[in-house]
């Protein structure tokens, strides 16, 4: 699993994991599995859109979680 923020800072160390993640892939002929999830996205802005558009071209043989995790202590108070 890899957490990653909506925002610039974020987005290239994740492309720099794909990168690595696909490239054991290939050599392993299937494993490691790997998923990623935007943490902290705010629900309905355009950041968090446009960070799921740019993953989803980054990472097709990735999966990307479309929920968005939220801190637990903000869940409880609602």
């Amino acid at each position: 699993m890899m957490p990653m923020q909506p925002s610039g800072i974020d987005i290239q160390p994740a492309a720099d994991a794909v990168r690595l993640i696909k490239q054991a892939q290939s050599v392993r002929q299937g494993p490691p599995q790997a998923v990623m999830f935007l943490s902290r996205a705010v629900k309905g802005t355009k950041l968090k859109t446009e960070a799921m558009e740019l993953l989803g071209k980054l990472t097709p043989t990735i999966k990307v979680f479309k929920s968005v995790i939220r801190p637990l202590a903000k869940v409880r108070s609602f």
